[in-house]
């Protein structure tokens, strides 16, 4: 089982396209989990098979003011890491965190520009998370670094350059995500849109990129069996409360630690008897992690795999 535990609503960035802010303008505050609490949840599931915990805020995860003490129990316990993922903006202060975690940089965007565009703030911002990935990747014996970027049928076309920023960094993975439209007008990337498959084409023609890539799924609304190992997860937020996903913001109605509602219990059997599209919850229906055919590159195999277009 895995637990997925967010202990902050801090965050230090306001991007235009944050799921959070667009449910709910004022959804980044200082609520933080007391450490015990933290303390208290993680040793709650470690009596229920618990294997990995992914530690995130629901904002940035190093704005967590007891984010050492909570990292150093993880150590001490030697419960697994399943990874963190920050913005980068303040990492250079906590670059021990890469002998032990694999660490994946939000980044967005491959200049200032389209960095701006998507997560807001400014060049000088940009040029900071630069800055510390570059840092980040000078720790002796580091875990793996990985840009992420997320995508819509708006910005696809950043890929490439993207993939040229990673490069000329030294990261070893650049990893896209689809754009889960839960809330405001961007739209993933379908099977269906001919310039995109095209363009997919394009991409995976090419086979000297100096790093891994990660390409997203394109959506498939024909698609009629759904999985989901999320469901499978512990999503509990900085007020205790719990939620069905990582793309679903943690609310009271969702239950509240360690008592789960009935609720959630509806949403996860509205999953599971789900016979269309149609049928799903509705923050379910164009989740990225419904279609599993991500098309990956191995920089060392010098391969392309999952060719599902």
């Amino acid at each position: 089982m895995k637990l997925i535990l967010s202990v902050t609503k801090r965050c230090n960035m306001r991007c235009p396209n944050c799921l959070w802010i667009l449910e709910k303008g004022d959804f980044f505050n200082k609520d933080d989990m007391s450490l015990q609490d933290a303390i208290d949840i993680v040793e709650y599931y470690k009596k229920n098979k618990l294997k990995k915990v992914v530690l995130q805020g629901e904002g940035e995860v190093f704005l967590y003011p007891h984010f050492e003490e909570i990292y150093s129990y993880f150590l001490k316990s030697k419960i697994s890491f399943d990874g963190m993922t920050t913005n980068g903006l303040i990492l250079d202060k906590f670059l021990y965190v890469a002998k032990d975690v694999g660490l994946t940089i939000s980044l967005d965007g491959y200049n200032s520009q389209s960095y701006i565009k998507h997560r807001g703030g400014g060049e000088s911002q940009f040029n900071k998370v630069l800055d510390n990935i570059r840092e980040v990747l000078k720790v002796k014996d580091r875990k793996k670094i990985t840009i992420n970027c997320i995508v819509s049928s708006v910005d696809y076309k950043k890929i490439p350059g993207m993939i040229a920023l990673s490069e000329s960094l030294g990261v070893d993975c650049m990893r896209f995500g689809n754009y889960h439209p839960i809330a405001g007008d961007l739209r993933p990337l379908f099977n269906t849109d001919k310039n995109i498959v095209d363009f997919y084409k394009n991409i995976i023609s090419k086979n000297d990129y100096k790093v891994d890539i990660t390409l997203p799924g394109l959506m498939n609304t024909g698609k009629k069996k759904f999985k989901c190992s999320m469901l499978k997860c512990k999503n509990v937020g900085s007020e205790g409360f719990y939620s069905p996903c990582c793309h679903i913001s943690t609310d009271v109605k969702y239950g509240s630690f360690p008592n789960e509602s009935k609720k959630l219990a509806e949403f996860k059997k509205q999953f599971r008897n789900a016979k269309k599209i149609s049928d799903l919850p509705l923050p379910c229906r164009l989740c990225p992690r419904l279609f599993k055919n991500r098309i990956i590159f191995n920089k060392d195999s010098k391969k392309w795999s999952r060719k599902l277009l």
